[in-house]
């Protein structure tokens, strides 16, 4: 089924790789939607091995979302990049990201990436290598709640020590039954 309004859906995107992954250009992919009717898939490279994907499109009829969305490049060497986007409310909005490289090599970890607002106008993308070989890719999508939606956002990072196999994080209450949870990670 075709999309009503591009302006109003998102996507969530996950893929993994065979056993014989090498580099980063095997298996990481961003996706983004490229029209009503396209969803369209990117790694940084062709190379002979399969790649899983799995995908959740969001849209939704009453706006009770707007949708900014765009690709950021974080170039060799450096470990974070920024876009400018139209203002949002911030307490009513978050950021997704899916990420890409066309390193070869066994350094991904150079292509995972976080993303949130470093200001109502501003998307912030990094990575935990800070001076990174190869440049990591950055599909984002900035999904702005409305205030009829009912939606709150609550936002943060956590650390998940060397050693330690789970973190948790504290958070206002909320009712599990209408709640879900998106994470990514550098």
């Amino acid at each position: 089924t075709a999309i009503s309004d591009t302006s109003q859906a998102f996507l969530l995107v996950d893929s993994s790789g065979a056993s014989g992954v090498t580099g980063g250009d095997d298996h990481m992919v961003s996706g983004y939607i490229a029209n009503t009717t396209t969803l369209t898939f990117q790694r940084g490279a062709a190379p002979a091995t399969a790649v899983n994907i799995t995908y959740s499109l969001v849209e939704c009829f009453n706006s009770e979302f707007s949708v900014q969305r765009g690709e950021i490049t974080i170039a060799a060497g450096s470990g974070s990049n920024t876009a400018t986007i139209t203002s949002v409310d911030t307490t009513k909005s978050m950021v997704i990201v899916s990420s890409r490289t066309a390193d070869t090599t066994a350094v991904e970890d150079e292509a995972l990436v976080t993303g949130e607002l470093q200001t109502a106008t501003t998307v912030l993308v990094q990575r935990a290598v800070s001076t990174g070989t190869s440049a990591a890719y950055v599909r984002y999508e900035v999904v702005e709640f409305s205030t009829a939606s009912g939606a709150s956002i609550q936002t943060g990072q956590a650390t998940l020590a060397s050693g330690n196999s789970s973190v948790t994080a504290t958070i206002t209450s909320v009712t599990t039954g209408r709640a879900w949870i998106y994470c990514s990670w550098d």
